[in-house]
């Protein structure tokens, strides 16, 4: 059994993960199990009314997230690193959420005690902001997952998952894990200490990530924010209240802004803007 912490929780679990950091402890709040599950399901992400939550991945391994956020594999044919990679993303989001947190598809960076948050789609350049803005004094607290509470945002690792083109060569890696199986061709970066935060910080102000033809910030309506965040957030149900108050409580208490980007243009171009933004 491995025994890891993050995000404050005690995690056991049957599979080595070695994105988090290992921890002893006598009583985990998740436990991560090897089990034949019958069920396959029909989606990738299945939410049953009974709070129970079943994710299947590309590689066709099911994960089983319970109401207790307790996670039950069935395993195909992957090995244990793919399997982690994939247990780190939906599984352990949905899993945090249930545990209280609110979880967003997004990255996080902090400067001057203030952390700023990067939301979108995959593929949508999360992570490369974030590893950029390091090259600027920049630190950051999480990529993938954006796990906030009480309007504090919780470091959950210290490796990102980028494209080989999209890693700054001013970055210093400890490790690099390549994913085998990836359409995207990424790999894992284990940063050191200097280029991330173990801390939790203030949210300052959140950004939705767009692509557009101009580059642009603009802040949002309260309606236009609670749509981003119902579309970006991790959710046990469409009727789950506890839910919809940590939404509403993050749009009453942290700016939230859309970030249009012109895509044809460098990533540098776009993230001048960003940063005089920032500044």
């Amino acid at each position: 059994m491995f025994k890891y912490t993050a995000c404050g929780l005690n995690i056991s679990s049957e599979i080595k993960i070695p994105f988090l950091k290992s921890s002893e402890f006598k009583r985990s709040d998740i436990a991560i199990k090897l089990k034949d599950l019958s069920y396959n399901p029909i989606e990738n992400i299945e939410l049953k009314n009974d709070g129970e939550i079943y994710y299947r991945d590309s590689l066709q391994n099911i994960f089983l997230i319970k109401p207790n956020a307790n996670i039950q594999i069935s395993v195909d044919q992957s090995d244990s690193f793919e399997i982690a990679n994939s247990l780190v993303g939906v599984p352990l989001g949905f899993a945090f959420q249930k545990k209280g947190f609110q979880v967003l598809h997004g990255s996080v960076v902090t400067k001057r005690n203030k952390a700023f948050c990067f939301i979108g789609k995959s593929g949508s350049g999360k992570s490369s902001l974030a590893a950029s803005l390091v090259d600027y004094g920049y630190k950051i607290i999480s990529e993938d997952l954006c796990i906030i509470k009480e309007s504090y945002v919780f470091n959950f690792s210290n490796w990102v998952k980028l494209n080989q083109d999209s890693y700054t060569d001013n970055i210093d890696f400890i490790r690099k894990e390549d994913l085998k199986r990836d359409n995207r061709k990424r790999s894992y970066f284990l940063l050191p200490e200097e280029s991330i935060c173990l801390e939790k910080k203030k949210v300052k102000s959140i950004y939705f990530l767009q692509n557009s033809k101009d580059i642009s910030i603009s802040k949002l309506s309260n309606n236009e924010i609670f749509k981003n965040l119902l579309t970006y957030s991790y959710r046990s149900s469409t009727k789950d209240v506890q839910n919809l108050n940590n939404l509403t409580k993050i749009m009453n208490s942290i700016n939230c802004y859309e970030f249009s980007r012109n895509i044809q243009k460098p990533l540098n171009e776009n993230l001048r803007y960003l940063l005089d933004y920032l500044n």
